[in-house]
């Protein structure tokens, strides 16, 4: 029998594993997507001679070390952003878990438990498991559309449009919003943004952030509400600022630095999903 150490040691490692096998596909979805390519055919294959990538390869992260950082058939190198976004997607993966549940509440909604709780085949509980996918989904779409801003500065519709509507799904179910709190969250944070970035525009005289930044925190303010939305754009803010200001002054271009805001929102709005019980205590006292 596997003692309860060793239990919470298994369910941790298939988590995390779990996590950087999407991250294995996150990396994919932000390579094609902006080249409007199927993200499931062709399937893996090295951008340089073409050749499929052995299954071993595509072990996350170990399999980046079998090959040697390099592909087996043309010997061109493969960059370590791919092992690094495997790491931090099950890093993080994992993270999230715990914030959820630990290894018998886990086994306890699979399976059941002398507790009372039922398995999750006969009862779907809501306020433990909704949060939960919420969380993994503003991850799982959070990356790769960080990922294409910083490389492209954009956001890709093909991401953030239906992305947005599972977000308002998973925000209407969520114990935590509601449908209304759901949607007001979602118009809120996107025609509060595009306010925003319209009045920059108009007293700068250039433009300040893209479309993609005002519709992504709609995608955000579906899962976090209005009132995580006003966290969500002063985070976000605040950590664009200094790290444009430490951007700035090594590039010596000062505050004239253009940097990609979708990884500050995406960054800012996972702080405040997770404590999204703290910040509406703050709004509501309960």
């Amino acid at each position: 029998m596997i003692d309860e150490w060793g239990q919470a040691v298994v369910i941790y490692f298939f988590v995390f594993f779990f996590g950087a096998s999407i991250g294995s596909f996150l990396n994919v979805v932000a390579w094609r997507v902006p080249q409007k390519m199927s993200v499931v055919r062709p399937g893996s294959h090295c951008p340089a001679c073409q050749n499929s990538i052995p299954a071993y390869a595509l072990i996350p992260i170990l399999g980046y070390l079998l090959v040697k950082a390099r592909c087996v058939k043309c010997g061109i190198k493969i960059s370590p952003v791919y092992p690094l976004i495997e790491a931090i997607t099950g890093l993080a993966t994992l993270l999230i878990f715990r914030r959820y549940f630990n290894s018998d509440t886990f086994i306890s909604i699979l399976f059941g438990n002398e507790y009372g709780h039922t398995p999750i085949l006969g009862r779907l509980p809501l306020a433990e498991v909704v949060p939960f996918f919420g969380a993994l989904w503003m991850l799982y779409t959070g990356i790769p559309l960080s990922l294409i801003d910083m490389r492209l500065r954009i956001l890709p519709n093909r991401i953030v449009i239906p992305g947005t509507l599972v977000a308002l799904i998973l925000g209407g179910l969520n114990p935590r919003l509601g449908w209304m709190s759901s949607i007001i969250g979602s118009l809120s944070g996107s025609v509060g943004l595009f306010l925003i970035a319209w009045l920059y525009e108009l007293v700068r005289k250039r433009e300040g952030m893209g479309m993609g930044d005002v519709k992504y925190l709609a995608l955000l303010g579906a899962l976090t509400g209005w009132q995580g939305v006003i966290w969500t754009v002063a985070g976000a803010s605040l950590l664009g600022t200094v790290y444009g200001l430490v951007f700035g002054l090594i590039k010596k271009e000062g505050l004239a630095t253009s940097i990609p805001f979708g990884p500050f929102l995406f960054s800012a709005g996972m702080i405040v999903y997770l404590y999204l019980a703290e910040i509406q205590a703050l709004f509501y006292g309960a």
